[in-house]
């Protein structure tokens, strides 16, 4: 009696090979979820990039906007004037706003003289320090700092390091700049390929200069 070949088994050849083709198929859908997975973070970082760099752009914007123009700039600390509010011609410590980064925690913080409540008009005269365009803002903030006459909110967080995104020309002469402009890099998950520059207009930009 003749054996059926069509109903014989595999032979060890045949199963090496169905084992290297189910091998070969499966490393290449482990290497497809691999790369699935790649372009799913790149798209959650670059939605968190965009959210991130928005909310800069907008909070940056809304202490820049507004002011008269930059009396000193680096990337530690900008110093903004408000404008004449005393309409007295001159540049008054209680016009100023700080925009500082601060390398500890993390985060860019605005800054502002306020007096205290039991100040009265002679005690804020005197404290009131008025300043000229070449002063050292740097020092005079230490020195409201020191004095614990500073009142600070945070602007931003998650800020791993900052520049200035401008001219060595344009920071040297601060107060002729109708811009201020930041290079940011945040830390966390968030990755920014080098820094995301945020550049904020003042919207009336006016010279100390022309107030005198």
């Amino acid at each position: 009696m003749r054996r059926d070949r069509s109903h014989r088994g595999m032979t060890l050849a045949e199963l090496l090979m169905a084992m290297s083709i189910t091998v070969l198929v499966g490393a290449g859908i482990v290497a497809m979820m691999e790369s699935v997975g790649r372009v799913l973070d790149e798209g959650r970082n670059q939605r968190a990039e965009t959210i991130a760099s928005a909310a800069a752009a907008s909070r940056l914007s809304s202490v820049v906007a507004p002011a008269a123009c930059a009396l000193e700039l680096a990337p530690e600390l900008v110093t903004l004037w408000s404008g004449d509010l005393r309409q007295d011609g001159a540049i008054q410590a209680s016009e100023l706003i700080w925009i500082r980064y601060a390398t500890d925690a993390g985060n860019l913080l605005v800054e502002q003289i306020r007096f205290p409540d039991g100040y009265g008009s002679m005690d804020r005269n005197d404290a009131d320090l008025t300043c000229d365009i070449e002063d050292d803002y740097t020092a005079i903030h230490a020195r409201y700092e020191q004095q614990g006459l500073l009142e600070s909110r945070v602007l931003l967080d998650g800020v791993d390091d900052i520049e200035l995104a401008m001219a060595e020309l344009d920071v040297n002469t601060p107060t002729e700049q109708g811009r201020v402009a930041w290079r940011i890099g945040w830390n966390g998950n968030i990755d920014l390929n080098g820094g995301t520059v945020i550049a904020c207009g003042i919207h009336a930009h006016f010279d100390p200069e022309n107030a005198r």
